[in-house]
Parts: C-alpha cells; sequence; structure tokens
C-alpha cells in the first residue's frame, strides 16, 4: 500500500512541476492554388434554329461537316438523315434537334426519335455538341471550330457556338 502512496505523491509531484500539457499544434489546412485548371469532362454546343415555316411539306435531308482543328486535323462530315414533314401527324410542343445520329426530343441526352415524320409547326433546331474536352479546349473551340448543316440541296448554315458547359 505504501507503493501505490509513493506512486501517487511522485504522479502529482510529476504534475505540478508541468502545469500545461504539451498540445501539438494544427497544421495549417490545403488550399488549392486559384489557377488550378477546372477539372472534369467540357463540352461545346452549335446549333441553328429554323425559322418557322422554312421546311415545307415533304420529304428532307441533312447532314453536317464538322471543322474543328483544336480537335482534329482532318474534317468530319456525316452522312445524310432523312425526316419528312407532313400534317398528318400530331403536333408536338416541344422542339425537335436534328442530331448527328438522327432526330431527337433532346439537345444532349441521346434519345433517337424512331418516328421521322414531323408536323410542319414543329420547331426545328440543329444541334451538335463537341463532348469529352478540357475546359482549356473548350474554350479554343468557341472560336476555332465551324459546325455547317447542309439541308436538301439548299445549301448551308454555319451553326452558332454556345458557352462550354460541363454536361
Amino acid at each position: 500500500m505504501r507503493s501505490v502512496m509513493v506512486l501517487c505523491l511522485l504522479g502529482l509531484l510529476l504534475v505540478a512541476c508541468n502545469p500545461t500539457p504539451e498540445v501539438p499544434t494544427p497544421l495549417p489546412t490545403a488550399v488549392p492554388p486559384d489557377n488550378l485548371p477546372e477539372q472534369g469532362s467540357w463540352a461545346v454546343g452549335f446549333e441553328y434554329e429554323f425559322p418557322p415555316g422554312a421546311l415545307g411539306i415533304g420529304q428532307h435531308r441533312y447532314s453536317y461537316l464538322i471543322h474543328c482543328p483544336v480537335l482534329s486535323s482532318e474534317d468530319s462530315h456525316t452522312g445524310w438523315r432523312y425526316f419528312d414533314i407532313s400534317e398528318n401527324v400530331a403536333k408536338q410542343p416541344a422542339p425537335l434537334y436534328l442530331r448527328l445520329f438522327g432526330l431527337s426530343g433532346s439537345p444532349i441526352n441521346p434519345s433517337q426519335i424512331t418516328n421521322t415524320a414531323i408536323h410542319p409547326e414543329r420547331q426545328i433546331v440543329a444541334v451538335v455538341h463537341l463532348v469529352g474536352l478540357t475546359k482549356e479546349a473548350a474554350n479554343l473551340a468557341v472560336s476555332a471550330c465551324e459546325v455547317v448543316l447542309f439541308w436538301d440541296n439548299v445549301g448551308r448554315h454555319p451553326l452558332a457556338a454556345g458557352e462550354p458547359f460541363q454536361p
């Protein structure tokens, strides 16, 4: 019992000699620098909205030419896609998008529409998205790339580039 008392007194003596326990100093929080490139995949959209009534009743076709030296040294030309303008289909309120792979109800989501008939009053938008880019490449693509829509035997129309975004 005596040895326990001696140990307790020795412990009190040690505490009395060093009243402030040593506290580790906190390390600074890691903060990334402001100039790091934004991470993730970026995209740039190009589009052209047809004026109402621009496409008459009957069969139509479209194709795209993509010239983007920032991404490829070669131009890309799609095959012709066909669709019909007909009063015999129901009028839809949502726009219809002429995409690389065919008609779609969404400008970015790859939801292909198998019915190729469109009511003449439906809004039609030609759209192409360049995806999987870095932010730097997306910013360059806005000014350096050209997407051209060809339709029927009428000619060509450039699509306007939008702002880069993360899909």
